[in-house]
């Protein structure tokens, strides 16, 4: 009997030395053959990755350059769209007068053309058409008065007088933030050093 029990005891031993060693055995071929494979994959996926940078170098370099000359250029593309407002506002004062309207038409095309590149597409847009219209807009007024018909007229004055709004909004500068307004307050209130 003690016999038998060692026995079993030997083949519980053995039982469980085996089942050890076949998950420990299974868990560490799968483990040896995953890093084999990872190592396979390796220099394929350091090629990707390196494209992929190589990608979003080219393309950060491009925005750069970009906002370089958007910021290169925002005194005169301030100064455009100031200039073109002023040319608009101009062409409110005279849209009843022909022979004024006639000279400041010419005024503007050749400002136009020296500095559309420099207006906002939505600028630029409407003020092209608010030159084309305006010296039509008394003809039009004079050619439906009495007609009952007013929406030509109509058209061809927001035609004129939207583009001031819109060369304003194409010039919109951010206001200042909260702190940035009370930094502004402090340094206004406190006295200026004497020379």
């Amino acid at each position: 009997m003690v016999e038998t029990a060692i026995t079993l005891i030997i083949l519980n031993a053995v039982g469980m030395a085996y089942l050890v060693l076949r998950s420990f055995g299974i868990g560490y071929g799968t483990k040896k053959g995953n890093n084999a494979a990872d190592i396979e994959d390796l220099p394929r996926l350091t090629q990707i990755v390196e494209e992929i940078k190589q990608q979003n170098a080219m393309l950060l370099e491009s925005l750069k350059s970009q906002n370089q000359l958007r910021v290169a250029a925002i005194d005169k593309r301030l100064q455009a769209h100031q200039e073109a407002f002023r040319h608009w506002s101009r062409l409110l004062t005279v849209v009843f007068d022909q022979e004024a309207m006639k000279q400041l038409v010419t005024e503007c095309w050749e400002w136009w053309l020296s500095n559309c590149l420099y207006l906002e597409p939505s600028a630029r847009e409407a003020f092209r058409i608010a030159m084309a219209t305006a010296p039509d807009h008394a003809m039009i007024v004079d050619a439906n008065r009495g007609t009952g018909n007013a929406k030509p007229v109509q058209d061809s004055w927001a035609n004129i007088f939207g583009a001031g709004d819109i060369i304003v909004k194409a010039v919109a500068l951010p206001g200042l933030t909260v702190g940035e307004g009370e930094q502004l307050k402090m340094s206004t209130e406190q006295p200026l050093p004497l020379q």
